[in-house]
């Protein structure tokens, strides 16, 4: 990333280039919709006048700039006719003018709103579907929520709706400047040279102080999101803490810091309309000035001041919303390059067939550039068989589970499957076959039903298997004692059901999941000894099926019922055959 901050062209490229086809034509079409809304309103500012002397002034339509064919037919008519019709018809077409506008604004705001879904559905999938979890596990739980959540929601409501507010107001800043430059140069210089300083000045000190705020609000945010994520986990050793005075003047402490943040940036939005509001005021002396000064007529400078008094009447919105989005945009210049980052380039998944073997092959794996965690490590797993790994706590089996889930990709050695090196695409696909149960499984507030099916609607759950795995599982009678039965919530992450009911939920998932091969990870290491007994039994009578299952455990009841264990110690594995 560059140390220097992309110029407001390379800014328009970058977001551009983040919009899909349909989109890109779509926002054309916005935009040139309101273009035309701008132009309509400026012919109605324009025509206010002209209906004013026609109605109050008679002797206007003999002059009225009409088609003399028009102006004829109006003439004929009695004067009372004449006013209403230009009453009537000047309602309806502002009543036209404001409907188009409405519409036009529903359909800008209907693009914003399908646009920061789909860039939040993308990122959200593009950190499931990402083929290596590294990165995503050196971001800390403030960083990963702003990317999941707010990066695509300011990308869009600052930087898109920002760029598109420059381009439309930009447009009715020229037009207005353009109409005064024609109809009185001298007046219109001189009211710029009143104005230039000031306005040069405000430009040049908005664009430093944004600059800056943008620079650090996304660490501040960060950090303010990071400090909640941590309480949140450790809630029950905070409230235990004598010192819980010590976090709550933490958290003060980044509070006031993000939000003093956001208040820097919500006076630089609220002052914008003061300043333009003295600048135009500024423009209007210099004007009244130069009249005096150039000893204009009375009729010259009535004229002179209502044109430009109209053309600061919409100058003044336009010239503070230009501001303002100018202010917005660039403090959220930073989600620019962190939108590109989290989009995905590619999501094909290839699917892939497990045959024979899968297999690490010479791997090694570092962290973060410090010391091997794996050396030079081969693992072999032919189908069908029962695989125990053993290894003290710190000796890499996390790891080693994360490698063969394609999950990290090692500095040397590949992941193989029936002998070949598996693509980027062919991860992905590699995953499909590989159910995983980690030692705390996550449970989602929901019922027994969904949690064991995940992910898979309720409308779409297969019930019959649904109720043959929970068998397998040996939950049926635990579920048979509920008055809702699989439809029971489990509350928030589980604490409705117990530790054994967690891991057996869990087992009965990876089996609706019903895919080859099965990583079981010391699923029994946080249970009491009766409820271990229990799932190591049901564990033991999983092993006596065709599927592939490597477990991570210590438990010799399990390591009868296997082919073969494997000890993991300082990042090496050592093997043998099992004998009965």
């Amino acid at each position: 990333m560059k140390d220097t901050p992309n110029s407001l062209l390379e800014d328009i490229q970058q977001s551009w280039s983040h919009l899909e086809r349909p989109e890109r034509k779509r926002m054309g079409l916005l935009l040139g919709a309101s273009l035309v809304t701008i132009a309509v309103d400026l012919l109605s500012l324009a025509a206010i006048l002209p209906v004013v002397l026609m109605v109050l002034q008679p002797d206007f339509w003999d002059t009225a700039p009409l088609p003399d064919s028009l102006r004829n037919e109006l003439l004929s008519w009695p004067l009372r006719t004449r006013q209403v019709a230009v009453l009537g018809s000047t309602l309806v077409l502002f009543a036209l003018k404001n409907t188009f506008g409405y519409y036009v604004q529903r359909a800008r705001i209907s693009f914003f709103k399908k646009l920061v879904v789909r860039l939040s559905r993308q990122t959200y999938r593009n950190i499931l579907e990402g083929t290596s979890l590294q990165a995503f596990l050196e971001r800390h739980g403030g960083e990963g929520i702003q990317q999941l959540v707010f990066i695509p929601t300011n990308f869009v409501n600052h930087v898109i709706k920002g760029l598109f507010s420059l381009i439309t107001e930009g447009v009715l800043l020229l037009v207005l400047i353009s109409v005064m430059v024609i109809y009185d140069p001298p007046v219109f210089l001189t009211a710029i040279a009143a104005l230039s300083p000031g306005i040069v000045l405000l430009v040049y000190l908005r664009r430093r102080s944004t600059q800056r705020i943008g620079g650090a609000m996304k660490s501040i945010f960060n950090d303010y999101l990071q400090y909640a994520v941590e309480t949140v986990r450790g809630y029950l050793d905070i409230t235990l803490s004598p010192r819980k005075e010590t976090f709550v003047k933490e958290h003060t402490r980044r509070s006031k810091h993000f939000h003093y943040t956001q208040q820097r940036i919500f006076f630089l939005k609220l002052t914008t309309p003061r300043l333009v509001e003295s600048a135009a005021v500024m423009g209007i002396v210099s004007i009244l000035g130069y009249l005096v000064f150039t000893e204009a007529s009375a009729l010259k400078a009535t004229v002179t001041l209502g044109i430009f008094l109209a053309g600061t009447y919409k100058l003044i919105p336009s010239f503070t919303a230009l501001i303002s989005a100018y202010t917005l945009l660039n403090t959220h210049r930073f989600t620019i390059p962190e939108i590109k980052d989290l989009l995905p380039e590619d999501t094909a998944v290839e699917p892939i067939a497990f045959q024979n073997s899968v297999t690490l092959s010479s791997v090694s794996f570092a962290y973060d550039k410090g010391s091997f965690a794996l050396q030079d490590l081969t693992l072999d797993l032919n189908k069908g068989e029962k695989v125990a790994l053993m290894g003290p706590s710190g000796g890499g089996k996390t790891t080693l589970i994360h490698l063969l889930l394609g999950l990290f990709t090692p500095q040397t050695g590949a992941l193989q499957v029936d002998g070949q090196a598996l693509s980027p695409a062919q991860v992905k696909g590699w995953r499909q076959q590989v159910s995983y149960v980690p030692q705390t499984p996550l449970l989602l507030e929901t019922t027994l039903a969904s949690n064991i099916a995940f992910g898979v609607p309720e409308d779409e759950i297969d019930w019959d298997w649904l109720q043959r795995v929970v068998e397998e599982a040996e939950l049926s009678a635990y579920i048979q004692q509920l008055p809702e039965g699989l439809h029971t919530s489990v509350g928030a992450e589980g604490r409705k059901i117990s530790g054994g009911q967690r891991q057996r939920v869990a087992l009965a998932r990876a089996l609706y999941q019903n895919r080859p091969v099965l990583i079981l990870d010391e699923v029994t290491a946080n249970l009491d000894e009766t409820t271990e007994a229990a799932v190591v039994d049901t564990l033991v009578k999983l092993s006596q099926g065709d599927r592939t299952i490597l477990f991570i455990t210590h438990r010799p009841q399990i390591l009868e019922h296997c082919d073969r264990f494997l000890e993991l110690k300082e990042g090496r594995l050592s093997s043998k055959k099992l004998t009965g």
